[in-house]
């Protein structure tokens, strides 16, 4: 299983699986186990490739800043807080670069 880190402040993470085919994130003390399948990831690229502006992770639990990776996770896929672990991974597989405190689509 691989291991990540949260870009922030570098927090160890395991995953499962690849954006292609799905995402099986385990993070936390308690290894909370929390699962976003290809079509989600397919539609979140959609919705960010190509924006002329770095894109926020927006990582905050009660209000991610307006445009960030985290508001759009939390509208479109659940109210779990999940953009610090989508982030790197989005960035391992090459599907966005780090760009200041934010992500690039290409």
């Amino acid at each position: 299983m691989p291991t990540a880190y949260t870009l922030g402040k570098g927090k160890q993470f395991e995953y499962e699986g690849s954006v292609e085919v799905g995402l099986t994130l385990f993070f936390g003390d308690k290894r909370t186990r929390h699962r976003i399948d290809a079509e989600t990831l397919s539609r979140l690229l959609t919705h960010f490739r190509h924006r002329s502006a770095p894109v926020p992770v927006g990582s905050s639990h009660d209000k991610p800043p307006p445009g960030s990776l985290g508001e759009w996770l939390i509208g479109n896929h659940s109210r779990t807080q999940i953009s610090r672990y989508v982030a790197p991974i989005l960035v391992s597989e090459g599907y966005a670069v780090i760009s200041g405190e934010g992500l690039s689509f290409p």
